[in-house]
């Protein structure tokens, strides 16, 4: 995977990170206003518009950011979207998966990898929640079991050959 990804355009590493680090929904990245980066005191966030237009904070690193500006600088038209589409709005969220599918992976697939890598580093749980736009943590929780998430993804590959 990680070879893939250092091959990639800027535009889909920039996805994906959205995807992994900043544990976006691929709809939120599809739909990300250029207006959604914020420089504080503390560094980069992502004001993210998520499910129920519930708005939250994401902090990101500088290097995120800084791939963001230069997503939104090399875009050929301007934009409102830090990925437009080829109309005047902004991709879709089957055109996220189409990128990320060529690395072998699922979007969602890398938000679960997020969850529980901060989780393993440390990470309180509340914390995680927030960042990834869960009101309840119980939502969270089920992303933590990893052999659960393994099992079930062979179980569906397989059912897929049948």
């Amino acid at each position: 995977v990680a070879d893939t990804v250092a091959a990639w355009s800027l535009r889909n590493r920039t996805m994906f990170n959205l995807l992994y680090e900043a544990a976006l929904r691929r709809d939120e990245v599809a739909s990300l206003p250029v207006s959604a980066l914020i420089e504080g005191r503390d560094g980069y966030m992502l004001q993210i518009t998520g499910k129920g237009d519930k708005t939250r904070l994401v902090g990101i690193t500088d290097k995120l950011a800084h791939d963001i500006q230069a997503v939104i600088s090399s875009n050929r038209v301007e934009s409102e979207w830090v990925f437009p589409g080829r109309s005047k709005g902004h991709i879709t969220p089957r055109a996220v998966n189409n990128i990320i599918d060529k690395a072998g992976m699922h979007p969602h697939q890398l938000r679960h990898n997020h969850i529980t890598e901060a989780h393993e580093n440390g990470a309180m749980l509340a914390d995680i929640s927030n960042t990834v736009g869960h009101s309840d943590p119980r939502t969270t929780m089920r992303y933590l079991d990893r052999r659960s998430a393994v099992v079930n993804s062979t179980a569906r590959r397989v059912g897929r050959r049948k």
